[in-house]
């Protein structure tokens, strides 16, 4: 199963996070939230905006061929970027387990 972590936000403004990361080796290609990466071996971290029913469910979802270090840096990009321009960021990892969701009480 691919890794892939969901960044909430409020993502109203105009936002070029390909732009901040072109100037990684790994950067293939991207505009605006959607940016392809490519790492060793076969390690790809895909990025892109994922518009939700309404503002509050607006994400980002970051999604790797495998955990690698490529995944990890482009998440804490993302969350580190995202941090600096507002004050409400948070991340989930998806797939839920079924064991997180009793913990929850759903």
């Amino acid at each position: 199963m691919s890794p892939q972590v969901e960044i909430l936000s409020y993502f109203s403004l105009e936002t070029d996070l390909a732009g901040q990361m072109k100037s990684s080796p790994e950067f293939v290609s991207g505009a605006g939230y959607e940016v392809e990466l490519e790492g060793s071996g076969d390690e790809r971290v895909s990025v892109r905006y994922v518009e939700g029913e309404d503002d509050s469910s607006d994400r980002v979802e970051v999604t790797g061929t495998t955990e690698g270090p490529l995944f990890d840096r482009v998440i804490g990009r993302v969350i580190g970027w995202r941090s600096a321009i507002v004050r409400n960021v948070s991340r989930r990892r998806k797939p839920l387990s079924y064991t997180s969701l009793l913990a929850r009480g759903k």
